[in-house]
């Protein structure tokens, strides 16, 4: 049975914390004995990890400076000197599963003869966020280009890696593991009816996902007449400032601040659209959902959407602006037949997300040497 070491910052509502709790689901128990490595002992899908997988954490943060404070750590020490200090067993197998810092982690592993394995989920060339953890990128090229494999989530994501990091070998796609049953299950659990025709989106309240100007077009379009309701799913740190946002646009009643919910998908299933407003985005599990649940979806012009929907084949591609998203939302709104018309077209992209298949992908390559 092999030893394989997953690491990721924490189990917290984000798409790649959830494709990681799949991955954990599926993978074959009887192959691989699995620990799970956390850097903060923290994460509303911490319930969620399968019994058989142990599960160890570094740290125990007590509020965002102090978690701050300990990301600063490892932006200043050496990959070898983190993975010295918190990683005293060997694995056949060690994968970083984000971009960041648990990647710098793994890849200080002195362990010649584990195989490693790096996840990337965003797309570098729109969104870099990890060099935050390096000098500078030739010290983040010359961490990476210690692991045996570079996976990416999406074509884009892999082609933004190699522009900017200049890194073309080891590299290929894996899709994220989507378990379409499950999500098809858990939508009908319950049943939701909405009052007005009704606007959803499903993510985290950070800038990078564009909600300010999702709110800005509800506003208009409810200014024009246009009468529906946004509801908006998740939490983050830009909460505060969309409420105020909605109170100054004057639509508090028409926006809902739904917060995180373990089973979004009766609410995605009740909604008449599915928007993605997102800046920048790598694979968005949440688009993949709304696929799987035949929903008319519109998405704002960046790599992951783009590929999921195959440039506008399966939903609707709008110009990644304010004034994209006007656009596309009216047309949804105003035409039934439209709305209709998507949520034929994204039905036919569900065979695409075939977790069996993905699974067979991933343990293919855990098994590789």
């Amino acid at each position: 049975m092999k030893k394989v070491l997953i690491s990721i910052d924490s189990l917290g509502g984000g798409g790649a914390e959830k494709v990681l709790i799949n991955l954990l689901k599926h993978l074959n128990k009887d192959k691989y004995e699995v620990t799970l490595l956390l850097l903060f002992n923290e994460g509303i899908y911490l319930k969620e990890v399968p019994k058989h997988v142990k599960i160890k954490t570094i740290f125990n943060p007590k509020g965002n400076i102090h978690r701050r404070i300990l990301y600063k750590l490892f932006k200043f020490f050496s990959a070898e000197r983190l993975y010295k200090t918190f990683i005293q067993e060997n694995y056949d197998v060690e994968i970083a599963f984000l971009e960041g810092s648990t990647t710098k982690l793994i890849s200080g592993s002195p362990n010649s003869k584990s195989k490693k394995i790096a996840w990337v989920h965003t797309d570098f060339a729109n969104y870099h966020w990890s060099k935050h953890y390096y000098k500078n990128n030739e010290e983040e090229k010359k961490q990476y280009k210690k692991f045996n494999d570079i996976i990416f989530v999406s074509n884009d994501s892999l082609k933004g890696f190699e522009k900017t990091l200049l890194i073309h070998d080891k590299l290929s796609v894996i899709y994220n593991p989507i378990d379409a049953d499950e999500i098809s299950n858990k939508s009908k659990q319950d049943s939701i009816k909405n009052d007005m025709l009704t606007v959803i989106s499903v993510g985290r309240l950070i800038e990078q996902k564009g909600y300010d100007r999702l709110i800005k077009v509800h506003s208009q379009l409810i200014k024009e007449g246009i009468e529906h309701k946004l509801v908006l799913i998740g939490e983050g740190e830009e909460k505060t400032k969309l409420n105020q946002l909605c109170d100054d646009l004057h639509v508090s009643k028409s926006v809902v601040f739904a917060g995180f919910q373990t089973n979004p998908y009766k609410y995605v299933n009740a909604a008449d659209v599915y928007v993605s407003s997102s800046r920048v985005e790598g694979l968005p599990l949440v688009v993949a959902e709304a696929l799987i649940l035949g929903k008319p979806i519109l998405c704002t012009r960046c790599s992951g959407p783009v590929e999921l929907l195959d440039n506008g084949k399966y939903g609707m591609i709008v110009d990644n602006s304010e004034q994209g998203i006007y656009d596309g939302l009216k047309e949804l709104l105003l035409s039934e037949d439209t709305r209709k018309q998507y949520a034929k077209l994204a039905l036919q992209r569900k065979s695409f997300f075939d977790i069996n298949k993905i699974i067979c992908q991933i343990e293919q390559l855990i098994d590789d040497k």
